[in-house]
């Protein structure tokens, strides 16, 4: 029977934030996903309980957003990061990825259907740390 893997959402909005993690526990029921509201919350976290999947919302500040990539990145280089944004603008998503995000998505409708194909193909309880 495979380990239990750690998915954790970063994201201020509690709403989207819960839409996502039905998404995946629908899908990964074997998955344990953690909801974190703030960064310092998650960077404290890393070594206590090391994710194989982050999905980050980038409403929260650009820089500390950024910061955090860069921090998972380089403590946990097989997890995979994914940025979600309200804003879709071909500059901010290079930048994301150039900080070390694996994939960006944005929260229009059809980036929606995109992240939907994305988790139903990229099973979180399938990837070690």
């Amino acid at each position: 029977m495979p380990n239990r893997q750690n998915v954790w959402i970063i994201d201020p909005c509690k709403i989207f934030g819960q839409l996502l993690a039905k998404m995946i526990q629908k899908k990964y029921p074997r998955a344990d996903i953690t909801q974190i509201e703030r960064l310092d919350q998650a960077n404290s976290c890393l070594e206590a309980a090391p994710p194989n999947l982050v999905f980050i919302d980038s409403s929260i500040a650009f820089a500390s957003c950024i910061a955090t990539i860069k921090t998972i990145r380089r403590k946990l280089p097989k997890t995979q990061i994914v940025v979600v944004a309200v804003d879709d603008c071909e500059e901010y998503e290079q930048a994301i990825l150039n900080a070390g995000a694996d994939f960006f998505f944005s929260k229009n409708y059809s980036s929606y259907q995109r992240l939907v194909e994305f988790i139903e193909k990229n099973n979180p309880t399938a990837n070690t740390t």
